[in-house]
């Protein structure tokens, strides 16, 4: 289903997977404006039937992100779209399950970065868009 529709990543991803909870609205966006399916990644115990799940750390804790099982096909692109990119352990975690799900990553959506936090590095080699340009921490 090809689209010319979707700007920067135009024609780089598949899919755009969304992640709990502002990325629901940013991602449902991307994916009508691209013409591309949605998938989202939800907070523990928020899906039914089997999930792919993984932990990671926050600044404050621990959160559990995931993912149904049979959501993503191998091999495909996987765009990731969340609303902001701090240390990245939450866009690390996304990319977790799509590498379970043997799907790949295209790269992140984001509306901004926040400077100092090493998330760009984290996310490395993957393609990170930031809407907005890097906020001082």
């Amino acid at each position: 289903m090809a689209s010319n529709r979707g700007g920067a990543l135009s024609g780089e991803f598949d899919r755009v997977l969304a992640v709990e909870a502002r990325g629901f609205i940013l991602g449902t966006t991307l994916a009508a404006v691209a013409d591309r399916p949605l998938a989202l990644a939800r907070k523990k115990g928020k899906l039914p039937g089997p999930v792919f799940r993984t932990e990671y750390r926050l600044a404050y804790g621990t959160a559990t992100l995931e993912l149904q099982q049979d959501t993503l096909t191998p091999g495909e692109r996987v765009l990731v779209v969340d609303d902001v990119l701090a240390s990245g352990g939450t866009l690390a975690a996304a990319a977790a399950l799509i590498a379970e799900s043997r799907a790949e990553i295209a790269g992140y959506g984001v509306v901004t970065t926040i400077d100092g936090l090493g998330g760009t590095d984290r996310l490395a080699p993957a393609r990170v868009f930031s809407v907005i340009p890097e906020q001082q921490g």
